[in-house]
């Protein structure tokens, strides 16, 4: 689809009224090869928008190498496919819970069915007081010098961060090594609250409760 101009976002973003919405993302060290992510999967999509016009919202954040929107039987779905990590990672930040012409719009990595480790056996970190800034890529990061395998941001039904989420972790000394060295660090702006988690599984969303 080639190149979108930001400059029309610019005046998209006028109309719509988006509220400024302050964010950073942290690029610091080198994501492994599973999580060299670039698709952007958004939800929540008006039917008045079409894919010139959705280009033209996500490509205000870098170069995209196509936009497309389907429906099916669960709704109107758009895919965003970036050339760079970085411009997804900034639009994901930015443009999730952001409401265009009437509707709320949900953006969340696209990953593709059996794509991720088998992460049966690993260990479970909680990572507390986390705010919207912070994604599932930026989280996995913070993280990758322990062995860590996935990453998990536990989202309410309006897509927002609920203030917490998981790491699985290889090795249970890693893990340990983790907590200890994690917990009260700050990322993005937020201090972290760090310990195992009881819950067997990264995608329980009763963990907090479970810690």
């Amino acid at each position: 689809m080639g190149k979108y101009s930001a400059e029309r976002f610019v005046t998209s973003a006028y109309l719509y009224r988006f509220p400024a919405k302050s964010f950073t993302v942290s690029m610091q060290g080198q994501v492994p090869k599973p999580f060299q992510n670039k698709t952007l999967h958004v939800t929540g999509i008006s039917p008045q928008v079409d894919e010139t016009l959705l280009g033209e919202i996500f490509g205000a954040f870098g170069q995209l190498m196509y936009c497309r929107i389907t429906q099916d039987a669960a709704g109107i779905h758009g895919y965003c496919d970036f050339a760079d990590y970085q411009s997804a990672s900034l639009a994901l930040a930015a443009l999730n819970g952001r409401e265009v012409l009437g509707s709320q719009l949900g953006v969340a990595w696209y990953v593709q069915a059996g794509s991720k480790e088998d992460t049966t056996g690993h260990v479970n970190v909680f990572v507390g007081n986390i705010g919207d800034a912070i994604d599932e890529y930026t989280l996995f990061e913070a993280f990758a010098q322990y062995n860590c395998s996935d990453s998990r941001i536990i989202r309410g039904d309006d897509g927002r961060c609920v203030g917490y989420g998981f790491v699985t972790i290889r090795q249970q000394e890693d893990a340990n090594n983790a907590v200890t060295a994690m917990d009260g660090q700050r990322l993005m702006g937020r201090t972290l609250r760090v310990s195992l988690s009881r819950t067997p599984r990264l995608s329980d969303p009763s963990a907090a409760a479970n810690r």
